[in-house]
């Protein structure tokens, strides 16, 4: 999870959030990575006349378990947006005054602004569907497209190289493979790497708070 620049966290419309779904949260908060929150399988909830009740009801499980800052975002569909209480939602995660009261008096989040604060693990975008009946699947690309903020990994000459070992595995030959995520510069053959270990975090669930 490390290395990761986001992650779609998919929930069941039909088990919400259990504690499968808290402890892979836990970890992504640990290791701070950005998320998207998919919940599948509305189709179910849908077919039998549930599905605005059981949406709120998973809506509001997120926002109690996993983050107060939960958010519907405009996903493309051409349905009205911002809604205020949407609005409001984003200004208090940013915990800026001035954007509070810009907000209170008719104004809007920017999207730059919303882009930040879903980088920074201050919001988590909502979306609802169903996979297997391609539903809202096309709403959560949107939405993945327009707010992912993602990392500028420069390949330029001028940007000193710079990886992050992923693992390290041995081939059929027992020759070893070091697996890397390239986050800037260039690799050329037989070139020297030098290699930096990092402070390692706590394990998941221990000093979360400091991480946050």
């Amino acid at each position: 999870m490390a290395v990761l620049d986001a992650a779609v966290l998919l929930i069941s419309a039909a088990e919400g959030v259990n504690a499968q779904v808290r402890l892979i949260w836990s970890m992504l908060a640990h290791y701070r990575v950005p998320a998207f929150i998919f919940v599948n399988k509305m189709d179910q909830a849908e077919a039998i006349g549930e599905g605005e009740a059981r949406r709120a009801l998973v809506l509001q499980e997120i926002r109690d378990h996993l983050s107060p800052y939960a958010v519907l975002l405009p996903d493309g569909s051409g349905g009205s947006f911002p809604d205020p209480e949407t609005e409001e939602l984003l200004a208090l995660a940013a915990e800026d005054e001035d954007l509070i009261e810009q907000v209170l008096e008719g104004g809007h989040v920017p999207p730059d602004t919303v882009r930040k604060l879903i980088r920074g693990r201050q919001i988590v975008p909502v979306c609802f569907g169903s996979a297997l009946k391609d539903d809202g699947v096309r709403e959560l690309l949107y939405t993945l497209d327009r707010y992912l903020d993602a990392p500028d990994y420069s390949a330029s000459p001028e940007t000193p190289f710079s990886a992050r070992v992923i693992k390290i595995l041995r081939d059929k030959a027992g020759e070893r493979e070091t697996w890397m995520k390239l986050t800037g510069g260039t690799l050329r053959v037989r070139d020297p790497v030098t290699y930096t270990p990092r402070t390692p975090l706590a394990e998941p669930g221990k000093d979360d708070e400091d991480d946050e």
